[in-house]
C-alpha cells in the first residue's frame, strides 16, 4: 500500500507523490491530493520520495540516449544466430 495515496502500489509509482510520472490527461482525485499532501508532510516520507528521485535521476544519466543506440543484423554466412542479433554502440 502506498504510504502517500493510500492506494494499492509502491512509493516509487505514485503519481500523487511524482506527478511527471502521470499520464497525459490524468485528473487528481480530490481526497487522494488532500491524503498525500498531508502524508508528506512527514519526514521520514519526505526522505524516501527524495531518495526515489536521486535514484531515478542517476539512473536516467546512466542509459543510453536513443540516438546513440544501433541495431545491427549480422548476416548468418557462417554460424547461427538467434532471430537477431543486437550490438549496442555508445557514441560520446
Amino acid at each position: 500500500m502506498c504510504p502517500c495515496c493510500g492506494q494499492f502500489h509502491r512509493l516509487k509509482k505514485c503519481w500523487y507523490a511524482f506527478p511527471e510520472q502521470a499520464p497525459d490527461g490524468f485528473v487528481e482525485r480530490e481526497h487522494l491530493r488532500m491524503r498525500s499532501k498531508e502524508a508528506l508532510l512527514d519526514s521520514k516520507l519526505q526522505e524516501q520520495v527524495e531518495k526515489l528521485k536521486r535514484k531515478k535521476d542517476v539512473s536516467q544519466s546512466e542509459s543510453i540516449p536513443e540516438q546513440c543506440v544501433w541495431l545491427l543484423n549480422c548476416p548468418a554466412e557462417n554460424f547461427i544466430l538467434p532471430y537477431s542479433a543486437k550490438l549496442i554502440v555508445r557514441v560520446k
